[in-house]
């Protein structure tokens, strides 16, 4: 089975309001994904396997010919701009739940018109949480 995992400590994402924001530290591009396509995100980070997630795609939207298809291609893109990387095992195989009533294929967005100013962002060496790791040569807070 084939899984993926978020590409590097440098991928930072938040999901609010159903909406997936994925920001790429390395190069200052920042993504944006809803519905269907923020489902899958979440899934694909949280270990599910690829097979899982479009099986369920399938049987979620039936009536949807392409609609696992589509689904794969939008993973393949996540994997295409380095966000994800495959993994070999799954590490959770869960139901997935959640999805979109309606169905509208997963879509990818790219933005860079902050890419300035994100990579003018000092903070570029973070822990995996994402919080702020310190230079070894950086005399310690009073």
């Amino acid at each position: 089975m084939v899984a993926f995992k978020l590409a590097e400590v440098s991928v930072v994402t938040e999901v609010i309001d159903g909406e997936a924001i994925i920001v790429d530290m390395r190069n200052g591009c920042y993504f944006s994904t809803d519905g269907l396509g923020a489902r899958l995100w979440q899934a694909a980070i949280a270990g599910v396997s690829r097979e899982t997630m479009l099986a369920a795609v399938a049987q979620t939207y039936p009536t949807v010919a392409d609609g696992a298809e589509a689904a794969g291609a939008f993973l393949d893109k996540l994997v295409e701009h380095d966000l994800l990387r495959v993994s070999e095992a799954a590490t959770a195989e869960t139901a997935l739940e959640g999805f979109p009533t309606a169905y509208a294929a997963p879509s990818l967005e790219q933005h860079s018109d902050m890419q300035d100013l994100i990579m003018l962002d000092p903070i570029h060496d973070v822990d995996t949480m994402g919080w702020p790791t310190r230079r070894e040569d950086t005399p310690p807070l009073p």
